[in-house]
């Protein structure tokens, strides 16, 4: 008997069996991150053997494992170290958020391999597992990173954990203004240097006037729309309100700075004799981000990217001691080309850190609603549909959300994420996205947007008032905001007198009347089509009528799809 297989087939986990060729053949090809083929590892402790999963690439912190284990004394090795699969397993934080693993068998030559999302049903510890062990000494913003599952990849371990560990380094990130407005995706990068921030650590905010004259090729199948000075100006300002809404730039320790001022009046000769030479363009062209265009047709202007944006850093490191740049995943080869000129130009050692690219746990892409992308800006999504952004979050994704997108202590992020479903998962949604919504738009707003999502059912809970009181995300004067009238949070409204119910309340109409279809017959196939819920409560009755006993408090709530909402209200 294989006890992996078999305790994953006992578990109801699907797997995909596969030879050991086909396992490192399967990693390369979909391009999974280093960490997603696991190397196990048999440690031993006084409750007897444990199992610890980690990157192919990654070591095991001691200190941290037996933290993890409860304080223990944890020694490697040993003979007949057996398994203990699901039940005492130890997984690296960063294989978890691999969207599939790949796991050796007890079978020689043989391993499966298993979506992440279905380990859940596993019972798994997890830990830190780095490069690197972690040293004693003052916590880097680094190790904070680490342990939030912000990073991805690293170009210097040791390099990275030391300049987020000094006060008097910097580190930064870019934000190009291709929009009026930056998306959740966004919040990836904007959280990281909030992190950095609250660690002690400078940071600095790039927004990119000179690189968004030209727009950056990577993660891109064609070219970027080329925007006027005007266009970059107007998007500047709105990213430059949104950046502040998170950070505390004050212009000393912590900068937002625009690249144009160095970029803009830059003679292209001194350019090219003093960046260009130390390019070769055959590494350039074997970077993913041009080698991906190649076939559908690579600009001049976009092949000239790479540079600008490295020597973006290579500025930063020598006029503004920043040491460290970090940003997604595929800005990799942008960042070790700022390191390798950094180096060549200054004779300095730099560090880049990437973040995952993100996936909800049912595999689409993050910050994607069915109404398009999810924007910071207020006037592009209504706070309400924030929130509820948030609140719709997959039961699998609720913890990593919580990790990346609050400031929530871990403790209390692992606490909510490891709530079962039913109404505690639900209230650990809640504050998920009460928590988002507090840091972008206030205490106040995430208020009203959960009063309004809680009032078809008697308004916030006492349980949910004390947990959002405990972790520190409500003040007083919130709570006693709770306990007056729910305010409309911007939802579309309809009211039907009582006595015109009978005549006014078929479903189909009040459909229309929201907005949310362009006649009752549309109406009526969204119904049809499953897409519309009452009260929380899927509709399947297309001639559906409303009657009293749909109103809470005189209070009905429909929606269709996952983002629409309305309220229907019923008057004397």
């Amino acid at each position: 008997m294989d006890r992996v297989t078999d305790t994953l087939a006992k578990a109801g986990v699907v797997f995909e069996t596969l030879t050991l060729p086909e396992t490192l053949a399967s990693a390369a090809a979909l391009g999974y991150p280093a960490g997603s083929v696991a190397r196990l590892a048999r440690y031993h402790g006084p409750q007897g053997p444990v199992l610890v999963a980690a990157g192919s690439d990654a070591v095991i912190d001691e200190a941290c494992l037996a933290q993890t284990l409860g304080g223990v004394k944890v020694t490697a090795g040993g003979e007949g170290g057996g398994w203990l699969f699901g039940e005492q397993t130890v997984w690296d934080e960063r294989l978890l958020r691999s969207p599939v693993v790949v796991l050796p068998t007890e079978t020689p030559g043989q391993a499966v391999k298993v979506e992440s999302r279905r380990l859940k049903a596993l019972c798994l510890k997890r830990a830190m597992v780095s490069r690197e062990p972690v040293r004693p000494g003052r916590r880097s913003a680094y190790d904070v990173l680490l342990e939030r599952g912000f990073v991805d990849r690293v170009t210097s371990e040791t390099l990275a954990r030391e300049n987020l560990a000094d006060p008097d380094l910097a580190a930064y990130v870019g934000f190009d203004p291709t929009a009026d407005s930056l998306h959740v995706g966004s919040l990836v990068p904007i959280m990281a240097l909030k992190h950095a921030q609250l660690n002690g650590g400078r940071i600095i905010a790039i927004v990119g006037g000179g690189t968004g004259m030209i727009g950056d090729p990577s993660g891109r199948t064609d070219m970027r729309q080329m925007l006027t000075a005007a266009d970059i100006e107007r998007n500047m300002q709105g990213l430059r309100r949104q950046l502040s809404a998170y950070l505390d730039i004050d212009d000393k320790r912590h900068l937002m700075l625009n690249n144009a001022d160095w970029l803009a009046n830059k003679n292209y000769i001194e350019f090219l004799r003093d960046v260009g030479v130390h390019f070769s363009v055959n590494r350039m062209l074997a970077a993913e981000c041009f080698r991906s265009r190649l076939e559908r047709g690579l600009s001049f202007i976009e092949f000239n990217y790479m540079l600008l944006q490295a020597y973006d850093f290579a500025v930063l490191a020598r006029e503004h001691r920043c040491k460290t740049q970090m940003g997604g995943s595929d800005q990799w080869g942008n960042i070790c080309a700022g390191i390798d000129l950094a180096r060549r130009m200054n004779n300095e050692e730099l560090a880049g850190v990437t973040f995952p690219l993100l996936q909800s746990a049912s595999g689409k892409k993050f910050g994607k609603s069915e109404s398009g992308n999810v924007w910071l800006d207020a006037n592009r999504t209504p706070p309400h549909e924030f929130f509820q952004f948030w609140r719709n979050a997959d039961d699998l994704d609720v913890e990593r959300f919580l990790g990346l997108f609050t400031l929530l202590p871990m403790e209390a992020v692992r606490e909510l994420g490891a709530e079962t479903p039913g109404p505690r998962l639900n209230d650990a949604k809640k504050i998920l996205a009460f928590a988002t919504t507090r840091l972008l738009h206030g205490q106040a707003k995430a208020v009203e947007c959960l009063m309004t999502a809680e009032a078809l059912f008697g308004g916030v809970s006492p349980g949910l008032r004390r947990r959002l009181s405990d972790l520190g995300l409500v003040d007083e004067g919130g709570l006693a905001a709770m306990d007056g009238p729910a305010k409309v949070a911007g939802l579309p409204v309809k009211e039907i007198g009582r006595s015109s119910l009978a005549a006014q309340g078929l479903l189909a109409g009040v459909l229309a009347d929201l907005g949310f279809a362009k006649s009752r017959s549309e109406a009526r196939r969204l119904i049809a089509q499953g897409g519309v819920t009452l009260n929380d409560v899927k509709v399947e009755d297309q001639n559906r009528v409303l009657e009293e006993t749909d109103f809470v408090a005189g209070l009905a709530m429909v929606r269709v799809g996952k983002k629409k909402h309305g309220e229907v209200r019923l008057t004397d």
